[in-house]
């Protein structure tokens, strides 16, 4: 499935004065000058807050998953919305690459878990996502904790679960080569979740939600 910031000037005018005292105001107000925009360039570095994130309507996508296949997956909505008023997409995507999946607590920061490629727990946001699948941009796991409490193998229907803490940042995936290999955009956005409680098996208008 694998689918120029502010800029301060500061202008110093020297009062009418004679020989120290003017030399004097004009360093004061060089230095004035030189602390401002130093300020001024921590703030414009200083990286931009993540979106606070929560999912709604999350249902087993029953499309995928199906006895013989080696992955299922679970689709909702994020909220608020991402782009342009094109549907936006939150997945979670299950794989059994070299053994079944089971109950567990998984770290959606290490080993393979972080990248597309290769990562059998993972969490992925795809804004402006078309007819065709394709998303004019997608965030993938950077860190977080996956709780699996109820066994979701293909063969074993609905998933319950936990998301914490989980942060997702923006990144391309090589679906052309398809590789699915996944990488980081410099000074791309973030999103967060701060924490989401699975439940496949409840009513999709139940409020399965996460709490940003």
């Amino acid at each position: 499935m694998r689918t120029l910031t502010g800029w301060a000037m500061v202008i110093a005018v020297a009062a009418a004065g004679c020989g120290s005292e003017s030399g004097g105001a004009a360093t004061a107000d060089t230095g004035a000058a030189d602390v401002t925009a130093d300020a001024d360039a921590a703030t414009d570095s200083a990286p931009a807050a993540c979106k606070k994130l929560v999912v709604k309507n999350l249902i087993r996508d029953p499309e995928f998953g199906k006895p013989g296949e080696n992955y299922s997956a679970l689709v909702g909505v994020p909220e608020p919305a991402l782009g342009t008023g094109v549907a936006d997409e939150f997945q979670i995507q299950l794989y059994e690459f070299t053994s079944k999946q089971a109950p567990g607590t998984f770290d959606l920061g290490a080993g393979k878990e972080t990248n597309f490629s290769t990562c059998s727990h993972c969490v992925a946001v795809f804004e402006d996502m078309n007819a065709e699948g394709v998303a004019a941009r997608y965030f993938f796991q950077e860190s977080g904790t996956l709780v699996l409490t109820v066994n979701p193998t293909p063969t074993t229907g609905e998933v319950k679960g936990r998301l914490e803490k989980v942060k997702l940042v923006e990144v391309t995936i090589d679906y052309a080569g398809k590789t699915y290999k996944s990488t980081p955009v410099p000074g791309g956005a973030c999103l967060e979740i701060e924490a989401f409680d699975i439940d496949t098996t409840a009513p999709a208008d139940a409020g399965v939600d996460a709490a940003g």
